[in-house]
Parts: structure tokens; C-alpha cells; sequence
């Protein structure tokens, strides 16, 4: 078969639903996330240029497979911005009140027979209201505990942030 046959099979046979379905996602979806994650990045952006001494929080996860949710700052939607798999949450200096969530999966220990049945459990953190103060150009960590039940923040005295190398200098995209 030439290969504009096999498109015109894949479309016409047996598969034309996977196929629709496949065009779809490469049509709408890719594009789509592609949008949402420039208009995400030129939000961190926008907050740099009106906030270029910020503090940046870095969300971590916890010992178990979880997702810590900032679902507000100040009752404002927060800055987010990500590098690999790790979460920033940009602040500007000063108190800021954030709404918190931990949610992770408890997995069940079943063993052979946990294939049988849905032996793994969601299980939600309390959802709270924490008040922080930031300072300029620093670094921190916000995580949740699952012992004890509490979301902490800590300073990352380590990564202090110097203004003349990764704030001052950090390099900004061309506007066209």
C-alpha cells in the first residue's frame, strides 16, 4: 500500500473513530495547551517587570505521591510558573494570605489481590488559609506534612537570592 492509501483506510476502515479522535487532539488539544502555557509564562513575566525584587516559593511534594494547590494569593489568582516538574509560586515582598490544598493518593497494601479491586484511596489534606511574609529576592519552600497535618513554609537559607545575577539579569523575551 502507498501511504496515502493507508491514510485513506485509516480514515474510512475500521479505525476512522481512533482516527478522528487522534486528528482531534493534534488540532485542538496541542495547540490549545501550547496557548495556556505561553499565557502562563508571559503572566510570570508581566509579574517580574511590575515586581522585579519578588520572592519566589517553590512548591514541593511531599513523601507520598501528592499535589499541593495554591488556589489563591490574596484572593487573587496566583503567578505560577514551572521548570521540569518542579512549581514556582512568585510573590511580591511583603504579607500575603494563601489558600491552601494537599491532595495525595493512599495506596493499599493488598498485594496480588489489589489488581482486583480498587485498592487505592484519594485522601484530601485539610484546606487552609496560611499567612506568610516574604522579603525581597528570596527563596523559599512551601510543603504539606501529612504527620502532622500542617502546611509549612521555610526560608531556603541556602538560595538566598542575589539581585546582581538570577533577579537583576534574568533574561526577558523579545515583544513583537
Amino acid at each position: 500500500m502507498v501511504s496515502g492509501d493507508v491514510i485513506r483506510e485509516l480514515f474510512t476502515g475500521q479505525y476512522r473513530i481512533l482516527a478522528f479522535f487522534a486528528l482531534a487532539v493534534i488540532l485542538v488539544y496541542i495547540p490549545a495547551f501550547a496557548l495556556v502555557l505561553r499565557r502562563r509564562k508571559k503572566r510570570g513575566e508581566d509579574f517580574l517587570r511590575r515586581h522585579p525584587n519578588a520572592a519566589i516559593v517553590r512548591i514541593l511534594r511531599g513523601k507520598t505521591t501528592g499535589i499541593l494547590t495554591v488556589h489563591s494569593v490574596d484572593g487573587e489568582k496566583p503567578v505560577l510558573a514551572s521548570k521540569g516538574t518542579t512549581w514556582f509560586l512568585y510573590l511580591a515582598p511583603g504579607e500575603h494570605e494563601l489558600l491552601l490544598s494537599y491532595q495525595w493518593t493512599k495506596i493499599n497494601i493488598l498485594g496480588k489481590l489489589s489488581r482486583y479491586f480498587d485498592a487505592n484511596q484519594t485522601v484530601s489534606g485539610k484546606t487552609a488559609v496560611k499567612r506568610m511574609t516574604v522579603k525581597a529576592y528570596e527563596k523559599y519552600s512551601l510543603f504539606y506534612d501529612p504527620q502532622t497535618e500542617n502546611y509549612k513554609f521555610t526560608r531556603n537559607m541556602s538560595e538566598t537570592v542575589k539581585r546582581s545575577k538570577e533577579f537583576a539579569d534574568r533574561p526577558r523575551s523579545p515583544r513583537h
